[in-house]
């Protein structure tokens, strides 16, 4: 039937539009066919969709009228859009049903709908998940972007963040207070996901990394409960979701978080290097700044400028209450040795917090999109020889990827100052996460951004310590939980056993995945 009306439509259009609008056509035609394709069978007429969602016309009704947000079917105008994910290459999963939800209420009541009739649940917030996990396949949408409000209670110094904050906006928020939580680099990340994943920004060497700003959550249970977890209530949860909690356990609706006062202006500076440069560079930071410059935060990226290839260092100095003179007397102090490398050209700003970010990653790898990532990374805990670091430099010349790179995440001082097993976030004790990022064009094989990988893989690759950083998910470990997990894993999953038990229908639990617990 579908089908049929489709081959109309194209019949009506070629012969009454113009050559214009049938090019537009096409292009929304395309879509629609992939949508009807991959969902044949529910989207043949409305009642076979209420079949595969289990439901009757009834229930559907009722849980249109229940919520106070806006639900999204495969029939809507908006739901190609509406169902893609952050990585286009990931962009073919189709759920059953969107939902965008308003309230914690929300939040229960389409879970309980999808638990009720036995669908699989998914939980998006800023849908930056790098696998593409937070959208299902013929599932439910759990969508709480529309979660987000902020407030901010200073006789306690926390705020109270919904799960649809997303970066930017919590860094503008805290500008007028002159208040400071490490944010995610890139401004549409979503604060629950990034935070609950672990939370690793420009200035957590200094203040920590996000979850260790967490006081507490407000959190939808399996059984569609509001419970609230901190160190006094459900510690085991509270343990949990701080590193393990991107949905493994409950869907989290609002974050309570501690922030630093005092914190407007920081001092930021971009230095530069030829490529020559880099197994000088990455061997000063490895083992003079990780233990050392407690106020400075660092990463550094190997990656094409004005088309050529440069090794780049983006630091960060803060101190709460410092002043502007301070902050620059002090920055330029903590950098002198990364200076003493030749080659060295630096810019510097004093400039608001909530700006930092934007000028330091204002140089390599400005990636569009209309070109597919293939990341790989793991963390360092061991000096790589300056021998080794050398031939990083041989794999970046003319012929490779205009946009791979590779990037270094500093460690140390306040993220190592927590024991590896005081929350589920294992990696307290590397010096930093390196990160490989090749990339091809939509249009192209990925043969030689593969191939570039491999190349780069065999050279760091037996330096890593077998550990990844669970926000920078990969289908390519052998053992992804361990990866992510290592000897916090065994209490992970007792505890996910008692939020989320096995049920009828569920074998693995409510909130389960391509990369879960269980």
């Amino acid at each position: 039937a579908v089908w049929g009306l489709i081959w109309k439509a194209v019949f009506f259009v070629f012969l009454m539009t113009s050559p214009a609008v049938r090019i537009v056509f096409l292009v929304c035609l395309l879509g629609v066919c992939c949508v009807v394709a991959h969902l044949e069978g529910c989207s043949d007429s409305f009642p076979d969709y209420l079949k595969c969602l289990n439901a009757t016309d009834q229930e559907y009704q009722i849980l249109k009228t229940e919520l106070t947000g806006t639900i999204i079917n495969i029939f809507d105008p908006d739901y190609d859009t509406d169902r893609q994910v952050f990585e286009p290459s990931l962009d073919h999963t189709y759920p059953l049903l969107i939902a965008y939800c308003e309230t914690p209420r929300d939040v229960s009541t389409i879970l309980k709908f999808g638990k009720n009739h036995n669908i699989w649940l998914c939980i998006r917030s800023g849908g930056h998940s790098l696998l593409g996990l937070s959208v299902c396949e013929e599932g439910v949408v759990i969508d709480v972007s529309q979660m987000n409000q902020i407030s901010i209670d200073t006789s306690s110094n926390s705020l109270m963040i919904g799960p649809g904050v997303h970066s930017k906006q919590l860094r503008d928020y805290m500008d007028d207070y002159q208040i400071h939580i490490p944010t995610g680099s890139c401004d549409s990340v979503g604060l629950s996901g990034w935070t609950l994943g672990g939370g690793y920004g420009f200035t957590s060497r200094v203040y920590g990394l996000g979850l260790d700003h967490l006081k507490g959550a407000d959190i939808i249970t399996a059984a569609g409960d509001l419970v609230f977890a901190s160190e006094d209530r459900n510690d085991d949860l509270f343990w949990a979701i701080r590193g393990g909690g991107n949905g493994h356990f409950g869907i989290v609706v609002a974050l309570h978080m501690k922030y630093t006062k005092n914190v407007r202006n920081v001092w930021a500076v971009k230095i530069r290097y030829p490529i020559e440069a880099v197994p000088f560079v990455i061997d000063v930071l490895q083992n003079r700044y990780v233990d050392n410059y407690p106020n400075l935060g660092w990463e550094s990226t190997i990656g094409r400028v004005d088309n050529r290839f440069v090794i780049e260092v983006d630091c960060v100095y803060t101190k709460p209450g410092a002043s502007d003179i301070d902050l620059s007397v002090n920055g330029k102090s903590s950098i002198q040795e990364l200076l003493a490398i030749n080659g060295s050209m630096y810019v510097e700003r004093i400039l608001p917090s909530k700006d930092a970010d934007e000028f330091l990653l204002s140089g390599p790898a400005n990636i569009p999109t209309t070109h597919t990532q293939i990341k790989n990374s793991g963390y360092i805990d061991t000096s790589i020889p300056l021998q080794v670091l050398e031939k990083l430099t041989n794999v970046f010349h003319e012929g490779i990827g205009k946009y791979n790179n590779i990037y270094l995440e500093g460690y140390g001082q306040a993220i190592n100052s927590i024991g590896r097993n005081n929350t589920s976030f294992v990696h307290r004790d590397s010096k930093y996460n390196l990160v490989i990022e090749a990339f091809y064009a939509n249009n192209e094989t990925n043969t030689e951004a593969k191939l570039w990988m491999e190349k780069v893989l065999q050279i760091v690759g037996p330096y890593f310590n077998g550990k990844v950083y669970q926000n920078y998910p990969s289908y390519c470990l052998e053992d992804y939980r361990y990866s992510y997990f290592a000897e916090n894993l065994p209490k992970l999953i007792q505890v996910k056993k008692i939020w989320d038990p096995v049920v009828k229908n569920y074998p693995k639990g409510l909130f389960y995945g391509k990369q879960g617990l269980l």
